[in-house]
């Protein structure tokens, strides 16, 4: 889900609230009068934002953390397929710029998959179009998971559908040889049974994926989460509590203070999914709103967040 509403945010990029720093009080040699002051925070953000690819993964990530082996449940709750234990992923990090074409398509088809009906039923509605755009902002990180015994390539999918090899998505919104995802998503059949006619699409080998950003919240350097995603077979194995479980890790190896996502008031599943991992309710979360005739309204969605310890401490999967 994306962050709230630009008219709900408070978010400065510039700026850093002074609350999560201590003063420290320092006396003037020549008048003895004592002043208070403020030790200048250092900027993380910015600087981790403009690392390479390669960059990052080397300083906030390890091979363990881009591996993962199922552990399905001895009495799974669900009652979708399970896949086989014996099936090993591996989580591929990607910025937004450098997406292909068919990896954006098949991460929104999976948005589109799990979550366009709660979309629908809420008052921001589903808007493709926008959805796309928020996708692509060029501070936008991706874990993209592939099953690692038959990893298919991205350039076989780009050649089987006339897309150069190595080619990525224009800034301008159009790929080379297709049209922009933004096209497709006005072009989409959305009556009824509109499932079997528009069938997911995109790079077949993506299961699932995490979208996170590095961005300030209310003035704290936060990482938020915006999306993730898997496909039905792959729920119960423990994959979506990794990928948490690694965007938790960058954040304490980056520094931030808190780890922050929007959830659908709707989606009470998730919600109490993300409150067993520590997640509670933000402050900063919009509040119902009461009005003079007694009505009460509530916005569709919270805000949740959980505080890290911004160190590198030791990680395991059962965090």
């Amino acid at each position: 889900m994306p962050k709230r509403k630009a008219t709900e945010i408070s978010t400065s990029s510039s700026t850093t609230s002074l609350e999560p720093f201590a003063a420290s009080s320092t006396a003037s040699r020549s008048t003895g009068v004592t002043h208070s002051r403020i030790p200048k925070p250092v900027q993380i953000i910015e600087p981790t934002n403009k690392l390479s690819t390669s960059s990052f993964s080397a300083r906030h990530l390890t091979d363990s953390l881009l591996t993962y082996n199922p552990t399905p449940r001895a009495t799974p709750t669900s009652t979708e397929p399970q896949a086989p234990p014996e099936e090993e992923f591996e989580i591929t990090l990607k910025y937004a710029e450098h997406l292909h074409y068919f990896e954006l398509k098949a991460c929104f088809h999976l948005i589109e998959l799990t979550s366009r009906d709660a979309y629908e039923e809420s008052a921001w509605g589903w808007k493709p179009v926008n959805k796309i755009k928020e996708m692509r902002d060029k501070d936008m990180r991706y874990l993209l998971v592939r099953q690692k015994e038959n990893p298919t390539a991205v350039e076989s999918s780009t050649r089987e559908n006339g897309l150069a090899h190595g080619a990525e998505i224009e800034k301008d919104g159009e790929g080379q040889g297709e049209q922009a995802p933004e096209q497709d998503a006005e072009q989409e059949d959305t009556g009824p049974g509109r499932e079997e006619r528009n069938p997911p699409a995109g790079d077949p080998s993506i299961l699932g994926f995490l979208s996170f950003m590095l961005t300030y919240e209310d003035g704290f350097e936060v990482i938020y989460i915006y999306e993730i995603h898997l496909l039905p077979v792959l729920r119960s194995l423990g994959l979506g509590r990794h990928l948490l479980n690694v965007v938790e890790h960058v954040g304490k190896s980056v520094g931030v203070q808190k780890s922050m996502l929007t959830c659908f008031r709707s989606n009470k599943e998730a919600w109490r999914w993300y409150e067993k991992r520590g997640y509670e309710e933000d402050e900063n979360s919009p509040a119902e709103k009461r009005f003079r005739n007694g009505k009460v309204k509530r916005v569709d969605y919270l805000i949740l967040s959980k505080r890290l310890n911004s160190t590198n401490s030791s990680w395991t999967d059962n965090d």
